[in-house]
């Protein structure tokens, strides 16, 4: 069941709607069972989750806000300004910090 992930970032409950949508079809192309949307805001350099599909509560809020180079794959995007792939987060030791909430 997609969230409204309640924060600073407001947006019109029909948007996330649509944005949940797109998540959907996405993960449909991709046969993923997991996806967020997120957006950066530059002001305060931090990612702000907005909306997610299939994800628990415990993660929600643990990656609600990301800061660049917390070593998470978003953390270290906006931090490094490309796209950033862990393939294997028992292998990556910038991830270690997160491995707790995904164990």
């Amino acid at each position: 069941m997609p969230v409204i992930i309640d924060h600073v970032v407001k947006i019109p409950k029909e948007l996330h709607g649509e944005i949940v949508e797109l998540i959907r079809q996405v993960m449909a192309c991709d046969e993923a069972d997991f996806s967020t949307f997120q957006i950066y805001d530059e002001a305060n350099e931090v990612l702000h989750l907005i909306a997610q599909v299939g994800f628990d509560d415990e993660f929600i809020l643990y990656f609600k806000e990301v800061v660049p180079f917390d070593g998470s794959s978003c953390g270290r995007a906006i931090g490094r300004g490309i796209p950033i792939v862990i393939w294997d987060t028992n292998e990556d030791d910038a991830f270690t910090p997160h491995m707790e909430m995904i164990t």
